[in-house]
């Protein structure tokens, strides 16, 4: 996950963002979203990938939940009126019960069936 979040500037793309949260001038939280179109009218948000530093997990959720605005935020930002609809969605693996419990507490629920030991989720948001 390092490695991809230390590429990522070098290699972003226009429908690429990367979201970083600071703290005490040290980022602290970090999320890969990339945009495109689900259907006609309905944005596609993927949460490629989102981390939180070491220091900032544990029983305090405030980091993790703040990402999690930041990001819906963005979602909510590129709704137009010809795209009224976004859905924000991520592949979480299927023993990572932390990230889990997180998309959970934010209103995501999973959708289908694990692919490969993955289990896709999701949130729809309307303007």
């Amino acid at each position: 996950m390092q490695a991809y979040f230390r590429r990522m500037p070098q290699t972003l793309q226009p429908e690429e963002v990367l979201l970083v949260g600071f703290a005490d001038q040290a980022p602290h939280a970090v999320a890969a979203l990339e945009t495109g179109t689900l259907q006609p009218g309905v944005l596609d948000v993927f949460i490629t990938a989102a981390a939180v530093a070491v220091t900032r997990r544990g029983g305090d959720r405030s980091t993790a939940d703040a990402t999690m605005r930041a990001i819906l935020e963005h979602a909510r930002s590129q709704l137009t009126d010809d795209a009224r609809t976004a859905v924000v969605r991520g592949n979480v693996h299927v023993r990572n019960n932390a990230s889990q419990r997180w998309l959970a507490r934010t209103g995501f629920e999973p959708v289908g069936m694990p692919v490969r030991d993955y289990q896709q989720w999701a949130l729809r948001l309307a303007r």
